[in-house]
């Protein structure tokens, strides 16, 4: 799921089909109703000019779907989007009878199949750290499966000083961690912008927040 949900949002355990897993969630349907239609995410114009090849697309943790008008405007053929949340299928379907080459994948993270040297960029906002502590290493190593050289990603990691630092079913980063996924020998880093600010969640809820904003494209060649 993307975006910044409100912890004001009802809470519940929902058991994962295709793992077993036990997952501690959102009611993400209210999340997606309450963001429907909202703007794009700010730099994702700066990230996909980073761009070589604007073939397939991947959108992590979609939600309401605000950043698929503009990944598919700049040129994407193919847009694979995956979130949690089974609502977003109807959104789905009104982007594809308006044109919009994506598909919709209703599945955690963990759940989605990276396959290999696939996606010229991929975005991820606000939606990776809620893989979990148990799931963010193979998510993360999925990403680097998937992404083809001179692929970007685009994403955003919360850390340390964050609200939801405590909630132990999120993923919590340090710039440190954060610098050794995306490190020199594989990556080349556009951006590593860190910030720190309160402001209202979806959920109406003012919070604080402590966020890294990642733009880094794959080095073509090692």
């Amino acid at each position: 799921m993307t975006g910044d949900p409100g912890s004001g949002v009802p809470l519940y355990l929902a058991k994962c089909a295709c793992s077993g897993t036990i997952l501690y969630m959102r009611d993400w349907s209210i999340y997606v109703a309450k963001t429907k239609g909202k703007t794009p995410t700010a730099g994702i114009g700066e990230a996909i000019s980073y761009t070589k090849s604007r073939k397939r697309a991947l959108d992590i943790g979609c939600g309401a779907m605000s950043d698929i008008d503009t990944i598919a405007a700049a040129g994407f053929e193919y847009i694979d989007a995956v979130d949690i949340e089974p609502t977003i299928a109807a959104i789905a379907a009104e982007k594809v009878a308006a044109g919009v080459p994506v598909t919709f994948h209703n599945m955690p993270f963990h759940a989605f199949q990276f396959h290999p040297d696939t996606y010229d960029f991929i975005n991820a906002q606000f939606a990776i750290p809620f893989a979990g502590p148990e799931h963010i290493e193979e998510v993360m190593e999925g990403i680097r499966h998937s992404i083809k050289r001179d692929g970007v990603f685009f994403g955003t990691f919360f850390g340390y000083e964050d609200e939801w630092a405590n909630d132990t079913a999120i993923a919590i980063h340090s710039r440190e961690t954060i610098e050794e996924f995306f490190n020199t020998n594989e990556w080349n880093v556009h951006k590593i912008e860190e910030s720190i600010y309160d402001s209202e969640t979806a959920g109406g809820k003012v919070k604080h927040w402590h966020v890294f904003t990642v733009i880094a494209s794959r080095i073509a060649t090692m």
